[in-house]
């Protein structure tokens, strides 16, 4: 029932205000010489109805401003009711109570909006980037992780498996985005871009002109790309479970023939990358979403765009069995399975169905904690020369054992030798000192002489 004349944008480019007026936090709390002025235009008026949309933003220090609005009425709006410092609580006495939740799987299963399949791809670093990792500071091993060179090869065997699908490769740092696009032959889309060079890259994309688009953080807000089935993220900030969901989301609206969506995760393994990934898909497991773990096999890095070569691995390869020879197993991984979802445990899927390399050479693992006995969590890694030396766990608690037992045999030694001491130096006050007190002395005369040093009779 509404015209288009009643409908008004307040942004950065139209300020109307009009009995329906769109506006974002950012602009409604904008300030300039020291005021802020249309957070007071907003607020000089009687609204009926106040919708905020995305209202986990709204415990933000500077958002929840826009909460003190003069209305009747307000509703929030969100669907990643979770933020890192704690403060989704602050919703409720910003806004109100909760009126209606519900999982996204039963969401799904009603068909509002489309399935999606959650794969997360550990890629095995080069020695030299575990060499540089290992020896870099710790607030830099992150990045390092995250931006790793041998990702590049893994995210275009990804996109070789869905050439004709609408994707998007999202991250966070902008340096590896512009080696993506270069290496991808796509168009970037960050804060820098003009939004009117974005609005027009993603009606591109929309009509099916771009089937490739590599975005930063801004595609994790307000952007409808509904016909977008595959996402791979190649970084992300740390360990937002907000992030994650809001990402996912961007593939989740019904496709018109029915398509499931595939989200790709590429982490780099045995770093910190690995550990911020599990915590950051705790949200989407909650609301029923189990990710599959998938491992690349380990590749040689490719060209880098500079000239330099990928440096050959120092790892030796097994010989082959010689003819007529029984070929040694190698002793299988462990694996914690792990089912978030109603039912049976399930079984292992087909091989010939993972995202990246041979099918033979990917095993998939339904717990993100595995043991190994060539890496994983029954032995440590230290890196020595760029190679990577074992050290069992047996080796470590012998070595933990003998380290207690000479510190029990010093302290041992040092407790007698102070009993020692001290019974060489007895107090005079104590029971059992070897002197016998005044002993008193007898004259010519038969009287009792006190001895030297002790008190005459009748002196205390």
């Amino acid at each position: 029932s509404l015209t288009e004349e009643e409908i008004g944008e307040y942004s950065g480019e139209r300020k109307e205000i009009r009995p329906v007026t769109i506006a974002t936090y950012q602009v409604v709390t904008r300030k300039t010489r020291g005021e802020y002025r249309h957070l007071e235009l907003f607020d000089s008026r009687d609204w009926g109805l106040v919708i905020y949309d995305e209202v986990h933003l709204l415990p933000a220090p500077v958002f929840r401003m826009t909460a003190d609005l003069q209305s009747r009425r307000r509703l929030g709006l969100t669907a990643t009711l979770v933020r890192e410092d704690g403060r989704e609580g602050d919703v409720f006495s910003l806004i109100g109570p909760k009126r209606y939740d519900a999982p996204w799987r039963d969401i799904e299963a009603q068909g509002w909006i489309a399935p999606a399949e959650c794969i997360e791809v550990r890629v095995t670093l080069t020695d030299a980037e575990r060499m540089a990792y290992a020896t870099a500071e710790a607030e830099e091993r992150y990045r390092m992780a995250s931006t790793a060179h041998t990702k590049l090869a893994v995210v275009r065997a990804i996109l070789d498996r869905h050439p004709d699908e609408p994707t998007l490769v999202i991250g966070a740092y902008l340096d590896q985005l512009d080696e993506l696009g270069e290496v991808l032959d796509s168009p970037i889309i960050q804060g820098s871009t003009r939004n009117k060079e974005r609005e027009a890259l993603f009606e591109s994309f929309r009509r099916g002109e771009i089937s490739r688009l590599v975005v930063s953080k801004v595609a994790n807000f307000s952007i409808d790309l509904p016909e977008a089935t595959v996402a791979v993220q190649v970084s992300g900030t740390f360990g937002s479970r907000q992030e994650e969901a809001q990402r996912l989301g961007r593939l989740l609206r019904p496709k018109g023939d029915g398509r499931q969506a595939h989200f790709y995760s590429v982490v780099s393994r045995d770093t910190v990358d690995t550990d911020y990934a599990a915590h950051r898909q705790r949200f989407l497991a909650e609301q029923g979403y189990a990710y599959r773990i998938v491992d690349a096999p380990p590749r040689a890095a490719p060209a880098r765009p500079d000239g330099g070569g990928p440096r050959p691995r120092g790892r030796r390869r097994r010989p082959a069995p010689a003819p007529g020879a029984v070929a040694r197993r190698s002793r299988p991984a462990q694996s914690l399975c792990v089912h978030t979802g109603a039912g049976a445990r399930p079984s292992l899927p087909d091989r010939s169905s993972d995202p990246v390399g041979a099918p033979a050479a990917l095993p998939v693992r339904w717990a993100h904690w595995t043991t190994s006995p060539a890496r994983g969590r029954t032995g440590s890694w230290l890196a020595a020369g760029g190679e990577g030396v074992r050290v069992s766990l047996g080796v470590w608690i012998g070595l933990g054992i003998g380290v207690w037992v000479l510190v029990g045999l010093g302290v041992a030694l040092l407790v007698g030798r102070i009993v020692r001491q001290r019974d060489r130096q007895i107090p005079d006050d104590e029971p059992g000192a070897t002197d016998p007190g005044p002993v008193e002395q007898t004259s010519r005369s038969g009287r009792g002489v006190p001895r030297q040093g002790s008190p005459p009779d009748g002196c205390t």
